[in-house]
């Protein structure tokens, strides 16, 4: 099956999404539009409703005419999940991070802010609006005004999908491999199924299905849809954290003292209880280190200015994700647009080049431009002066290619599925490979020759010398899903924190020497000439730090 981003059915229709190849597929028949990355599907009183996301509209096909219409252009901006609820169309826009709200004639009445970082799906139920955001792995809730009520703090890694039904709520915990069902307020009720990377949820009557990306399979599951009973299931495992959690949240006020006054007789039960009053205050914790880091920046000195760029005429900078600077030139590559940029080093444009690639990294020499595709997984070398493709690294050497850099004339590319570091000549020919520690390696810099490999899933460094003798292993301690790593001409490193968005400077021994707040989802990072460029993935925009010392 080829990988699919949304699916419905109801036993009597079937509705396929393919983002990638731009196609929808309804019970075998492929729908004839123009779509440009569709993501989603919302289905009701016989219309398929679609996110068409790069063209930034809804598309609507009417089953029983057989006809096409849309609405949303100049409001949408790459809408994304979507919640048909009382005559009302509830859409999710992941790049303004907003809900925007129509009519049944699809007239737009209202929209309001939410998520954190990138909200991608939403559910309705019981009045409360339920918003999926992927990168701050939280799910946050809303009333129709738009008030945020509550937000639910899970460990989850990178969730894809939710539904709300019968106060329960369903997760497609992608990063850690798991699909769950958690109560209203978010206590853990079960883990419905697990061990691969789970991305999108169909539920109807008892029927689950649930898509494994890793397999690229489609699979269904009978589940129980009855409301458990959450008190029964806490006391049961122990869970005495949660359990007052719990009665706090139903305002049992009897129940919460009897937990509270055994607290103060056993030092076991005053600790949990501290735990959670941890938890509780979470909210407040966050937003004072928020107020303290923008204030440590305005006050650090290391900082002598701050550019970006969000836009170029009228194109806006859709998923900025590579860069790299050579010589005078800084070159950028566009997801959204399948797009490389080249600008002169006072951010002039200079030139755009269109392939059909989905730039995840680039290096770039005087004669070569070097790129690994996201969607193929292959790493192309393109000919600087007529832009023909020279050679392509095909899946028999690499499988998963997330990083590359160039290092004393040689090409080195890692790849995160056999977790190895292959060195190729400036031509593309392989000359040696090296085995590598970590679950999920995602980038790695050379300085003196020796090589810190990023593991993402477990924000830790790893450092390799000149022969690829394991010298360390380092925890960095609160990062979330750290994405890229570069270091400066003095050996201290950079790192983009993507969860947390943030980007953070660590010592050449790992100390923390400061750190950059207010991003989306930084994502590449290079330094050069005392110069820090930094993409933002879900802000759009490409970030200049001028650094002195």
């Amino acid at each position: 099956m080829k990988p699919i981003s949304d699916y419905y059915n109801d036993g009597k229709l079937e509705i396929f999404v393919y983002e990638f190849e731009n196609k929808v597929v309804v019970n075998n028949e492929e729908l004839k539009y123009d779509f440009n990355h569709p993501r989603c599907i919302e289905y009701g009183k016989n219309k398929i409703y679609i996110s068409d996301s790069y063209n930034n509209r809804i598309v609507i096909y009417d089953i029983d005419k057989k006809e096409y219409s849309e609405f949303g252009k100049g409001i949408l901006s790459e809408p994304y999940g979507m919640k048909i609820y009382r005559n009302k169309i509830y859409i999710i826009n992941s790049t303004k991070k907003t809900i925007s709200i129509f009519d049944e004639k699809n007239n737009f009445l209202k929209e309001f802010k939410v998520g954190k970082l990138y909200p991608i799906k939403l559910d309705i139920y019981n009045n409360k609006i339920y918003v999926l955001d992927k990168s701050s792995s939280e799910i946050y809730l809303y009333d129709f005004s738009g008030e945020k009520t509550d937000e639910l703090s899970i460990k989850l890694k990178f969730p894809s999908d939710i539904k709300v039904l019968k106060g329960n709520i369903y997760i497609a915990d992608t990063f850690n491999k798991r699909v769950i069902k958690l109560s209203d307020y978010g206590i853990l009720l079960k883990t419905i199924i697990a061990g691969d990377y789970y991305s999108i949820l169909n539920i109807e009557k008892d029927n689950l299905w649930y898509y494994c990306e890793k397999k690229s399979e489609l699979n269904k599951l009978k589940i129980s849809l009855n409301k458990d009973n959450v008190e029964e299931i806490l006391k049961s495992g122990n869970r005495k954290e949660e359990l007052l959690y719990y009665y706090i949240r139903n305002e049992n006020k009897e129940k919460t003292a009897e937990i509270y006054n055994k607290s103060l007789l056993n030092k076991k039960y005053k600790n949990e209880n501290k735990k959670l009053i941890e938890f509780i205050d979470e909210k407040n914790k966050k937003e004072l280190y928020k107020i303290l880091n923008s204030y440590y920046w305005e006050m650090n000195n290391e900082i002598k200015e701050i550019k970006s760029i969000n836009k170029i005429d009228n194109l806006k900078l859709s998923k900025p994700k590579a860069i790299c600077v050579e010589d005078e030139n800084i070159w950028l590559s566009l997801i959204g647009y399948k797009l490389l940029l080249k600008f002169n080093k006072d951010l002039n444009f200079k030139d755009a080049y269109k392939f059909e690639i989905l730039f995840d990294k680039i290096a770039v020499n005087n004669k070569t431009i070097f790129i690994i595709d996201y969607y193929y997984k292959k790493v192309y070398l393109i000919d600087k002066e007529n832009f023909n493709t020279k050679k392509v690294i095909k899946e028999k050497t690499l499988v998963s290619p997330v990083e590359l850099k160039l290092y004393n004339e040689k090409l080195y590319v890692l790849d995160s599925y056999y977790k190895k570091i292959f060195i190729f000549t400036k031509d593309g020919s392989k000359k040696k490979e090296y085995k590598i520690n970590g679950e999920n390696p995602i980038s790695f810099e050379i300085f003196e020759n020796n090589i810190y490999v990023l593991d993402k899933k477990n924000s830790e460094i790893s450092k390799y010398n000149r022969y690829f003798e394991l010298e360390y292993k380092k925890k960095l301690n609160g990062l979330k899903y750290p994405e890229s790593i570069v270091s400066d001409e003095y050996g201290n490193f950079f790192i983009s924190d993507e969860g947390n968005g943030r980007v953070i400077k660590f010592d050449k021994n790992w100390s923390l020497l400061f750190e950059i707040g207010d991003f989306g989802m930084p994502r590449d990072l290079f330094f050069d000439k005392n110069k820090l460029y930094v993409s933002d993935f879900a802000k759009g925009e490409l970030k200049i730090i001028n650094m002195e010392r």
